[in-house]
């Protein structure tokens, strides 16, 4: 994330992490460093294929602030990796085995560009090369302009006091 014109303070923005249909998975805020770290919960790659994802950033209208629009879609391809372990030996002398699956993300492309209201992406021509990055500015409010105060008038002289006839 980045502030120009501003000091990130942490929690400043928030950022909307969504599945392929649109469904918010989860929300968090920058840190004072400008990053942020989306966590899927566990088990949520139950199976190997393809995801996609869409992170945006909530406009949450501050004064002055002007946010970035942007859209990332990230594709996220996930294999089985299966482990078998053996654990000792049954009744019958027969190995127990164990298999552990792990899905691990193995090919991750991240495309910068817009969603439209029916969910549907299109990729700008900015190369994201596989960073997210939202920029946004703060606008420093200029001065009202207040009329020029006007000159007071010249204080007049006083007569002189005149002499009485003796």
């Amino acid at each position: 994330k980045y502030f120009e014109g501003g000091v990130l303070e942490g929690g400043d923005f928030s950022f909307e992490l969504k599945d392929e249909n649109g469904q918010v998975i989860k929300t968090e805020t920058n840190g004072s460093n400008g990053k942020l770290t989306f966590d899927l919960p566990d088990g949520y790659f139950k199976e190997a294929g393809t995801y996609t994802f869409y992170v945006n950033e909530l406009n949450d209208k501050q004064e002055n602030v002007n946010y970035d629009g942007s859209v990332y879609q990230i594709t996220v391809v996930v294999e089985c990796k299966e482990e078998t372990y053996t654990l000792g030996v049954d009744e019958n002398n027969n190995p127990k085995t164990y298999t552990v699956k792990n899905y691990v993300a193995t090919t991750t492309s991240v495309q910068k560009g817009s969603l439209d209201e029916d969910n549907s992406f299109t990729a700008s021509n900015e190369n994201a090369a596989g960073n997210i990055g939202f920029t946004n500015s703060k606008e420093t409010p200029k001065p009202s302009e207040s009329p020029e105060p006007s000159e007071s008038p010249e204080p007049s002289e006083s007569p002189e006091p005149s002499e009485s006839p003796e």
